[in-house]
């Protein structure tokens, strides 16, 4: 389970490893129900799949990201609209929690 929730402080929130060896990419785009800051995304990852989340977000918002999963369990990592990597699961672990630096793009990489 991928959990992505936040506080806000304009709209909406979120992010990556420059780029990750797969031949299968699934991409997602995040959308959040009117009035709501955050959601809940239930997704599988097999073998050297990767799923991409990707959402709008501006600059100061917080962004709050958890991931519950099984052994072995995937990690995310989150990249920014100019594709640099502010989180890296593998060596920070399963929660991402920072405030925005810009605006744009984010994805969620899992």
């Amino acid at each position: 389970k991928l959990i992505v929730g936040g506080v806000i402080c304009a709209s909406y929130l979120l992010t990556s490893v420059l780029s990750m060896a797969s031949d299968n990419i699934n991409s997602n785009t995040i959308h959040f129900d009117k009035g709501s800051n955050g959601t809940i995304i239930k997704s599988t990852v097999t073998g050297d799949d990767v799923n991409d989340y990707t959402l709008e977000a501006k600059a100061g918002q917080m962004m709050h990201i958890g991931m519950n999963s099984q052994w072995p369990h995937p990690f995310f990592n989150v990249i920014t609209p100019d594709n640099h990597a502010i989180f890296n699961g593998s060596m920070s672990g399963d929660i991402f929690e920072q405030r925005l630096g810009v605006s744009g793009k984010y994805t969620v990489r899992v």
